[in-house]
Formats: structure tokens, sequence, C-alpha cells
């Protein structure tokens, strides 16, 4: 259906972005693309839907064809009217319109009136809330609900292959486990999926088979239900490690937990700083000079001494102590 060979991307002509990434999706098939932030997941997917030269980026070598459509070198928009359509991250709605202009907004490539108010009624079916709000601005739904009004746009132009980029960013693990509901909804309608997702436990819940994207080069690629059974996918993407266990205290006679005393096993971040704990040095005092200002008291090598007063002005002056 999908089929990516050699894909190579570059930014401004220096930055490269993909190096050589070959995949496909099956006709039917949910596909999750991992890993983290800059690897590249997003430029996958606007290289197949056409918005790279938007981002000021282009596909340099290789090539992506779609039911045997080449679609390097298409507009976004004939893209779209080849039933690829993408759903790109932060939602991108249109906040000053309603829910149901949203929709509206997402038909407008279909011709056919019937049709596009068949696609109208079956987003409605799989987001209820929607139809109960579909008088309401966009911009006064909660973050679940736009992200379901972003995917209910997408649907309005019946894809055949819909392309997620991050459906799952900031929201609350209840509307995550939705939103992986809604995912298998939508392909039990036939409708092909890729997942870009750095939840990878959502991701390989829902996908069949997955890709793993590292500075822009497939490092790992199988069976979802494989790469998420994989040490090296559990330790670097679901935070679970080997060296990462520590051993709790024990507990206090009669506190509740796994046992009085017994040790319990935590998962606990890799030593070393990171930017979460990281804080910033403490800022120094600047004295003004020549205005009559004296520095703090300086502190002696010895931490655990008192703190060593100035020199008076008879000490700079030369005149000694008296005895």
């Amino acid at each position: 259906m999908l089929e990516a060979c050699g894909v190579e991307v570059s930014y401004a002509g220096a930055v490269r972005a993909l190096r050589g990434v070959t995949a496909d999706v099956g006709p039917g098939q949910v596909v999750a693309v991992l890993g983290g932030n800059g690897a590249g997941k997003s430029t996958l997917l606007r290289a197949i839907c056409g918005s790279l030269p938007m981002h000021g980026g282009k596909v340099t070598a290789g090539t992506i064809r779609f039911a045997g459509h080449d679609l390097v070198g298409r507009s976004a928009a004939e893209v779209v009217g080849l039933g690829v359509v993408h759903v790109p991250e932060g939602r991108r709605i249109f906040g000053r319109l309603t829910v149901e202009e949203n929709l509206r907004a997402g038909g407008l490539s279909v011709r056919s009136r019937r049709e596009r108010l068949r696609a109208r009624e079956r987003v409605y079916e799989l987001f209820p809330v929607l139809a109960e709000r579909r008088d309401q601005r966009a911009v006064l739904l909660s973050g679940g609900e736009q992200q379901m009004l972003a995917i209910g746009r997408g649907l309005m132009s019946s894809p055949r292959l819909l392309l997620l980029d991050e459906p799952s960013l900031g929201l609350a693990p209840r509307v995550v486990s939705q939103i992986a509901e809604v995912i298998r909804q939508i392909n039990a309608m036939g409708v092909a999926v890729v997942l870009v997702e750095q939840n990878a436990a959502m991701a390989l819940g829902v996908a069949d088979h997955g890709y793993v994207l590292e500075l822009g080069r497939i490092v790992t690629w199988g069976p979802a239900a494989e790469l998420a059974a994989s040490d090296e996918i559990v330790r670097s993407y679901l935070a679970v490690g080997a060296g990462q266990a520590a051993t709790a205290p024990p507990a206090a006679p009669g506190a509740a937990g796994p046992g009085e005393g017994a040790p319990v096993a935590r998962a606990v971040p890799p030593a070393g700083r990171t930017l979460a704990r990281w804080q910033p040095p403490p800022r120094r005092r600047r004295w003004p000079l020549g205005r009559g200002g004296s520095p703090p008291p300086a502190e002696s090598p010895d931490s655990g001494s008192a703190p060593v007063p100035p020199a008076t002005a008879g000490a700079r002056m030369g005149v000694g102590e008296r005895g």
C-alpha cells in the first residue's frame, strides 16, 4: 500500500533529517513509528503527505509510493486526493470556528455532498461528545476533545491511509486510553494508520508493526509484540532497564505496603545530571567600588570555621593592632 525506499530529507540544503529510510505499510495495518525528539518521525510524515516544502524541507533521494502512485513532488492537496490524510502534531484546529465548521473544512476536498454528510455522521458516531458540542467554538473544548476533533476533521476526507503525529501529546492517561481505542475503531473501518508516538506503550499496544528511528535512521523494526518484548526497546522507550531498580528502606511496622520490613524495588532514573534536576548556580552579589561599599565577610578555607571579618580601615592604612 505505502512503500518508502531509501528516503533522504534535508532542510535548507544543509540539515539531513532522514538518512536512507525504508519502510512499508500494508492494507489495513497500524504501523507505529517510535523515537525521541529530533529522530525524524514528523519529517517522515511530512515527506509522505507532501507538506515538507512548507517547512523548508526537500526529499533529496529515495522514493515514496502509495497504491502505485509516486508521492514525491506532489502537493499536499494532491496527496489528500489520493487518500492519504495527515493529522499534524499539536491538533491545529480552527479555534474560532465551531466543531461543525471545523468538520466541514475537513471535507472540502470531497465533491459529493452526500459523501460529506455520510462522513460527518461517521465522525459523530465515533466521537459522540463532538455531536453534543457541534455548535460550540473549538477553542472551548478540552485538550482531549480538541484531539478528537483534529482526528475527526482528518476522517472527513474519507482517507485510505491516516497519518497521526503524536495524538497523545499532553493528554491525561485516561484520555490517552480513549485515543488508543479510537485508533482501533478507525482501523476496524478499513483505514490503515501510521502512528508516530513517543508513548511507546500506547503505540505498540495498538500497532501491528513498528519502526524505531534514531537520528534519521531506522535502527530497529519488526512486529509490535516483539518490539514490546525487546529488552532494548523496554530500556530505551518504556523507562525500565537493568541497573535502574533501587531498594527502598524497610517499611515501618504496621505501614501499608508489600510487606513489613521487606525491600521494595522502585524504578529510579539513572545517575547523572539531567535537565529536570539541574539547578542554576547561585548568583554572586556585586559590590560597588569607590562608593564606600564593603564586600561581604569571606569564608575561611575550612568550611567548618567561622567567617573571617573584613579588614578594618586602620589595617588597610597600615596601622597595627593593639596588643
